[in-house]
């Protein structure tokens, strides 16, 4: 979960937790306080002491404190965010009405992959490295204006961003000097990666910042890991994974493992063997095991990614039994959703995540990198990403949290988590749509009925 902040109009503001499903209106006075506090909350994770009360300069009453913090409390509002809250109260009186937080920023360092995944979400790749942004472009063009608007939450991603190793090395040191220095703040640096070499870079990337890997694997089962993936030839894709989440664990790095759900398109399925993925998550201690079902954008789309009614019912009892058996520090991202009935689609893109492709396009997510769907048709290099992040007109669209719903008959479905669950990429790639207002008229429904 984490929180973004929009402003209505001069004494109106709305702080959105997009995952969390909270809403909250505060005034200007009860905005600037509560910034005030997640500075300071913040900050303790480097100052080590505070003593919370005592940080305000006689700006506040002791009991507005007080108040605020049990509000707080008992709201359970995250103190998770992607941006730093000084940053918002250093600019809070130049903001235009809607969103004035700063997002998850993902940058795609370049579009080389050595893995041929037959769900990538990539529409293509690109071996043609000089035409990616260099890195004094990214942080130019990217970098130090998201970090100026206050972005503290990263991810550099590929492509497979271990192929251009110095590069995304040099990328995340950068990130997180310029961080501490601005805000006193360690920022939080995510690695999305296949696991190429993870063993031997751990180490790299613990210093030059990187706070958390989150690499894939496809199968517990090593000949169907190598199947399923397609890595080089004589490059054993099952054994760098495993090997690189132990080095990782060993040094202090945290590991989130992706583990994404396929039918059978002719190489075989994971279905079947998923059972076997929580067990390796137990046994390698990771932070956070993250099963998804293939999105049917890039290569899932072309390769007919689909599942049944039988698919559905084998990983919904998986999780259902599996999910049980995981540690208890181990977060948990199910593939299906366990949603409540009517529940509001609740999705990050263009609200607390932002994605940068490899020659400075912007788009809502990862996931939402049709061209139509271009945060703007200029690049990074070509207009400001700040003007893009706050003032995009597809973004504005996205960001219009209080008309997101879904209607009746989806959801009370008992599909829909399988379907679309509440991910907009997902609702985008199945039927065109942003949006479910109102039935498809062709959907996984349709095709469940007629199987009986």
């Amino acid at each position: 979960m984490s929180i973004s902040i929009f402003k209505l109009n001069n004494n109106c503001y709305h702080i959105y937790d997009s995952y969390g499903g909270g809403l909250w209106e505060f005034n200007l006075s009860e905005i600037k306080l509560f910034l005030t506090i997640l500075d300071i909350n913040q900050k303790k994770k480097i100052l080590n002491h505070m003593n919370i009360n005592a940080c305000y300069d006689n700006k506040y009453k002791l009991a507005e404190i007080n108040d605020m913090i049990s509000f707080i409390e008992n709201e359970e509002i995250t103190q998770n965010t992607t941006f730093a809250a000084k940053a918002v109260i250093d600019r809070l009186n130049y903001y235009d009405n809607g969103i004035i937080t700063a997002p998850f920023t993902i940058i795609e360092v370049s579009r080389l992959c050595n893995y041929n995944c037959y769900w990538c979400f990539l529409d293509y790749k690109d071996p043609k490295v000089d035409v990616a942004l260099s890195l004094n472009d990214l942080i130019k063009f990217v970098v130090d204006p998201m970090i100026d608007i206050g972005s503290i939450h990263w991810g550099i991603t590929g492509g497979e961003p271990s192929l251009t190793l110095e590069k995304t090395l040099k990328l995340s040191k950068y990130i997180k000097e310029v961080t501490i220095r601005k805000f006193n703040l360690e920022p939080n640096i995510m690695l999305f990666t296949n696991g190429h070499y993870l063993s031997k870079n751990a180490i790299l990337y613990k210093d030059a910042g990187i706070s958390t890997v989150h690499v894939s694997l496809s199968s517990a089962n090593e000949e169907q890991e190598l199947k399923l993936r397609r890595p080089p030839k004589n490059e054993n894709s099952y054994l760098e994974v495993i090997n690189g989440i132990k080095e990782c664990k060993k040094i202090g790095l945290n590991v989130n493992l992706n583990s994404v759900i396929i039918n059978d398109i002719g190489y075989g399925s994971n279905i079947n063997t998923m059972p076997l993925m929580y067990e390796l998550a137990n046994t390698l201690d990771v932070d956070l095991f993250d099963l998804n079902l293939a999105c049917p954008s890039g290569e899932a789309k072309r390769n007919c990614i689909t599942f049944s009614k039988k698919d559905y019912k084998k990983i919904t009892l998986n999780e259902q039994r599996c999910s049980k058996r995981l540690k208890p520090f181990i977060k948990y991202c199910c593939a299906t959703g366990n949603l409540e009935e009517n529940r509001d689609i609740s999705c990050g893109s263009g609200i607390i995540e932002f994605y940068v492709d490899y020659i400075g396009n912007t788009f809502p997510c990862n996931n939402l990198t049709d061209d139509s769907l271009k945060c703007d048709q200029q690049t990074v290099k070509e207009k400001s990403i700040e003007s893009i992040w706050f003032n995009s007109e597809i973004l504005r669209q996205l960001r219009q949290y209080d008309k997101f719903f879904v209607n009746d008959e989806c959801g009370k479905c008992i599909y829909r988590g399988f379907c679309v669950g509440s991910c907009i990429a997902r609702i985008w790639h199945q039927y065109g749509l942003l949006n479910l207002n109102k039935r498809p008229e062709y959907c996984y429904l349709n095709e469940f009925e007629k199987e009986g």
